[in-house]
């Protein structure tokens, strides 16, 4: 029979009589004055929960709190392309009315660039020329094909006549 006692930590090392932790291990998890519940921030804006086993646990085994929420919200796991919206923007409230579940990154997008569009012009239907930046209907503007060949930009004709004439003045 062993007379060393196991680590308080919950290690299950074995500490000399009369410590009580292995050196080191007494300001481990809820013993450590900084302790906070198993929550911390990342950035500054979102909460992370510690959650070692969840699928989605970053390299530290903490998740992003709203994943959780609407996790529960939801009653299982979110598939990978899925992501969380904050519908305010603010990536502290978390709150299940505040969040939406996309079905994917380029609709979770979306939603970013018709919420501008509302705070800009009142109308989420609008659309910044890719030009001169200012906002106009999207049937009334040409598409801009990117490199994907996407047609999610626009710009005003004028617009574009005036940045091909500057064009031409330059190279010559």
């Amino acid at each position: 029979m062993s007379l060393l006692k196991k680590c308080e930590c919950g290690c299950g090392q074995e500490v000399r009589p009369g410590n009580r932790f292995v050196h080191g291990h007494n300001s481990r998890g809820t013993s450590n004055p900084k302790w906070r519940g198993g929550q911390t921030r990342h950035d500054g804006r979102y909460v992370l929960t510690l959650r070692r086993e969840h699928p989605r646990a970053n390299a530290r085994g903490y998740v992003p709190e709203h994943i959780l929420v609407a996790e529960r919200s939801l009653g299982r796991h979110l598939r990978a392309p899925h992501e969380v919206h904050h519908v305010n923007e603010r990536k502290d409230d978390n709150r299940p009315e505040n969040l939406v579940v996309c079905q994917d990154r380029a609709y979770h997008l979306l939603l970013h660039v018709r919420a501008a569009a509302l705070r800009a012009t009142g109308n989420p239907d609008m659309r910044p020329c890719t030009i001169c930046r200012r906002y106009g209907d999207p049937r009334e503007m040409s598409p801009h094909r990117g490199r994907q060949g996407r047609r999610d930009r626009f710009y005003h004709k004028h617009c574009a006549a005036a940045y091909q004439r500057g064009r031409a003045t330059r190279r010559n």
